[in-house]
């Protein structure tokens, strides 16, 4: 089984390649997938979210606000540190197991914002992918869901892709049309079909 990873800042488009990947025939994990499959499934770790964010995280019914969560997460270092010393070991586990069960003759792709800080991980990858946007072409592609300040918090706090290239076995440019992603994709795809 090939296991490779695909990674990239908010709003880079790694998402979206993945898309192209599942079309041709990997099997995609999608990471923030599972990190909120991990809060719904874990009682214990959306009691120790709300210890350490306070009662403001929870919706009336008591199940995560993942927005509010989210804009406090991302204020500070401080406060991203402490959301991933939370949610990253049994996020992690649960990937872990995932990919133990996933069964087929095509790759396997991990869909994660965060590989290139988790090393455990990164280190059984065949291959790595990121994909990299400019700064304004990704504040573009999210203006809609957040707003402005929201971005610039999270893109602040994300390792800068100068480092995640030094990292990556091919980096993919995304600042053209989803027809241009598309000609890159069948390229990667080649590399990564054909990559034992």
């Amino acid at each position: 089984m090939r296991l490779i990873g695909v990674t990239g800042g908010i709003g880079s488009g790694k998402t979206t390649l993945c898309e192209f990947f599942r079309r041709w025939g990997a099997q995609v994990i999608d990471a923030d997938g599972l990190g909120r499959e991990v809060v719904e499934k874990d009682p214990s770790v959306l009691k120790r979210l709300e210890v350490a964010f306070g009662r403001s995280i929870l919706n009336p019914d008591g199940s995560l606000n993942r927005r509010r969560l989210g804009r406090l997460a991302f204020k500070s270092s401080e406060n991203r540190l402490k959301l991933n010393r939370i949610v990253h070991p049994p996020l992690l586990k649960l990937l872990k197991e995932r990919i133990k069960k996933t069964k087929g003759p095509g790759p396997v792709i991990i869909d994660a914002a965060l590989l290139g800080e988790w090393n455990e991980l990164s280190a059984i990858l065949d291959f790595l992918i990121l994909v990299r946007a400019k700064k304004r072409t990704r504040k573009k592609r999210i203006g809609s869901r957040w707003s402005l300040r929201e971005i610039e918090e999270r893109m602040a706090l994300q390792l800068p892709a100068e480092e995640l290239a030094k990292k990556a076995d091919l980096v993919i440019d995304n600042d053209g049309s989803l027809k241009e992603l598309e000609g890159q994709a069948h390229k990667a795809w080649e590399m990564i079909s054909q990559h034992d």
